[in-house]
């Protein structure tokens, strides 16, 4: 039964999770604090390692190595990732779908932006926060989701293909989705979210019956 301090402790408290199964041997524990992303306030208290007996073991390999219940499906909004940990290289990307190695989950909903706006440059479409570098942005989260994927495209590496790949070699399904309405957005975040192809055709947006302008084409 996990442990928790949280009743007792209303100011700070600690409560024990599951980690995950694993054959120790010459393995390292390596753990450091998130230098880059968002920050969050968290601690480790203690690691406890648990032996399993040789029954466990059979039976926690049965299962892993099983597909008849990988029947759950992830979603990926496409955006919350590159704001949360910044991602600059394969390896990082990597990180998000490795978490769903061994486990029954076994199909991965990806978004890529909206409208025309994606996370890597295309001839298809623009690259959101492309040319704001020293932009004041209101909110931090999307200036390192501008200093990901832009770091991201200098190096050729699309996150999104990086994703689908990643999740593939672990068996996974993916379907790609797409908000086909997110052309812009209210302020303080419109520069951030327009559409260079919404901004070019104002011919075909949609107005309402007294003349104001609403966001729709």
């Amino acid at each position: 039964q996990p442990r928790t301090s949280e009743e007792y402790a209303p100011y700070g408290s600690f409560t024990e999770v599951f980690f995950k199964v694993a054959e120790l041997n010459d393995t390292t524990l390596y753990i450091k604090q998130q230098s880059a992303g968002a920050a969050f306030s968290a601690g480790l208290v203690n690691v406890k390692l648990i032996p399993l007996s040789n029954e466990e073991i059979s039976g926690f390999l049965a299962d892993r190595d099983q597909r008849t219940t990988r029947r759950l499906a992830t979603t990926n909004d496409g955006v919350g990732y590159l704001i949360n940990h910044r991602p600059t290289t394969v390896e990082d990307l990597l990180r998000e779908v490795e978490v769903f190695r061994h486990t029954d989950f076994g199909t991965l909903l990806l978004h890529v932006g909206g409208a025309d706006g994606l996370n890597y440059p295309s001839q298809y479409g623009h690259m959101l926060s492309d040319h704001m570098d020293g932009y004041v942005y209101p909110d931090p989260t999307y200036k390192q989701y501008g200093e990901a994927v832009r770091e991201l495209a200098k190096k050729r590496i699309n996150p999104t293909k990086v994703l689908i790949e990643g999740a593939h070699a672990l068996g996974m399904k993916v379907h790609v989705g797409i908000r086909p309405a997110l052309w812009t957005y209210y302020e303080p975040l419109q520069r951030f979210f327009d559409s260079p192809f919404y901004q070019a055709h104002p011919e075909w947006r949609c107005v309402d019956r007294d003349g104001t302008p609403v966001a729709r084409m």
